[in-house]
């Protein structure tokens, strides 16, 4: 008994770690509008954001019940390569804080890392 309960404690702990991580990247993620101080630059990259979005939500969706499938990862790769892209061609030069947006894509990353080690 004693055993089995320790096995649980161990379980959940280990459960409690992941759900903790994943909360401090989605922070880290959301940190961008407090960065921004020209909010202007998002119509910039709109439809690169709603994108981001939309795959995220998703994947989150799909965490939430555990049915994750490849093709959700790869899309929100994809979205994430469409927004790098639009950085690479506009945003380093029109925004004023383009180093936000350097972070932003890096913590996008650390969220991919994140839910592609949990389909493997």
């Amino acid at each position: 008994m004693h055993v089995e309960k320790l096995c649980i404690d161990i379980k959940l702990k280990k459960t409690l770690k992941k759900i903790e991580h994943l909360s401090e990247i989605i922070f880290a993620i959301h940190q961008l509008r407090l960065r921004i101080k020209d909010f202007s630059i998002f119509e910039i990259v709109a439809r690169e954001i709603f994108f981001l979005k939309k795959a995220s939500t998703l994947l989150l969706l799909k965490f939430q019940k555990n049915t994750f499938i490849q093709q959700e990862i790869d899309d929100f790769l994809q979205a994430l390569h469409a927004f790098e892209a639009m950085y690479e061609r506009t945003l380093r030069v029109t925004a004023k804080e383009p180093l936000v947006f350097l972070i932003f894509i890096q913590d996008l990353y650390v969220f991919y890392d994140w839910m592609k080690e949990k389909v493997e």
